[in-house]
């Protein structure tokens, strides 16, 4: 029998419902191997390879933001912009991320939209 490396949180819940950041176990990411890179596409400036690969050695501890982040939203889930308020991590270093953790199997789509900032729709995430 394999074990998963991966420490999910508890899912005792406060009065409020929400998880609180003292009920997890522990980091979920830093127990990874890193076994993901940043990317930029080919026909990207060398400027988006050379920034992709600077990013790659904090991938695990920026993930922990984000999730840690979306856990505190939970059961709603929250808006890209709502994520980066949370954790202090700037826009454009949260949306890229989402999706490869989508693929990791710890937030999902929700299917529902919110007006973000900017008033565009923004995909509402949650952390599972």
């Amino acid at each position: 029998m394999t074990t998963s490396p991966l420490k999910r949180p508890r899912r005792k819940e406060n009065k409020m419902g929400t998880l609180h950041k003292d009920d997890y176990y522990g980091n979920r990411f830093d127990d990874l191997p890193l076994f993901e890179q940043a990317h930029a596409r080919k026909t990207d400036p060398v400027t988006s390879h050379e920034a992709a690969e600077a990013i790659t050695p904090s991938l695990n501890k920026i993930e922990q933001g984000i999730y840690d982040a979306l856990c505190s939203f939970l059961p709603k889930g929250a808006t890209s912009d709502e994520i980066s308020e949370a954790s202090g991590i700037i826009y454009r270093t949260v949306t890229p991320r989402l999706k490869p953790m989508c693929k990791k199997g710890f937030v999902v789509d929700s299917g529902e939209h919110k007006r973000g900032e900017s008033g565009r729709r923004q995909i509402i995430w949650r952390a599972i």
